[in-house]
């Protein structure tokens, strides 16, 4: 919460020549050169939004992964499968297993850490994490 500061003279920021004027001044400001408020605050929404994404992709993927999950189980299932059907769907569940952890990961995300890629900047998954 933003609050009230003395003027950079020192007096209170309601009498200043006179006049009824309010200094405010964010609290992180305090003792920060200039621009690293600014820099944190833009860092934050990039972090927010990096936070949203994240919560939407989740949603939206894990619906289809959830589906796709259940079919390759039901097929997994089946007794009289052929062994090469079956190494196939095995493949498949575990590309979907690591589908469902990257979503999880996506959703611990606590800081944005980029990394280049040949396609250019990416989010680093690993370094981007709480832990």
């Amino acid at each position: 919460m933003a609050v009230p500061r003395k003027a950079h003279d020192g007096r209170s920021p309601f009498d200043r020549a006179g006049q009824r004027g309010l200094v405010v001044q964010h609290p992180a400001a305090e003792g920060h050169p200039d621009g690293l408020l600014e820099r944190r605050l833009r860092d934050e929404a990039r972090l927010e939004g990096v936070q949203l994404a994240a919560r939407e992709i989740a949603h939206l993927v894990n619906n289809d992964l959830a589906v796709a999950v259940g079919l390759v189980d039901l097929l997994h299932a089946q007794p009289d499968l052929p062994p090469d059907l079956r190494a196939l769907l095995h493949s498949a569940s575990t590309s979907l297993d690591a589908a469902a952890r990257h979503i999880e990961q996506l959703q611990g995300v606590v800081r944005v850490v980029v990394k280049e890629t040949p396609a250019g900047q990416s989010l680093d998954l690993e370094r981007s994490q709480g832990r």
